[in-house]
């Protein structure tokens, strides 16, 4: 999510309440968050579902590949 901007990665290990609290504080008052994962949300609405992808691999098998 860090890598799309729709989220902060923290140190692995990180326990330090300050940073986590300011780390949940930037998400949500940071707008480039709720946008980024706003374009994550349309993309994944346009991919196909699980169903027509399993349903085009058995089509594709039956046709021999």
């Amino acid at each position: 999510m860090a890598a799309v901007g729709a989220g902060i990665a923290l140190p692995a290990g990180e326990q330090d309440p300050a940073v986590t609290a300011a780390a949940g504080h930037r998400l949500l008052s940071d707008p480039g968050f709720t946008a980024a994962a706003s374009r994550i949300r349309d993309e994944t609405a346009e991919m196909p579902t699980t169903a027509q992808v399993a349903q085009w691999l058995v089509t594709a098998a039956a046709d021999g590949g």
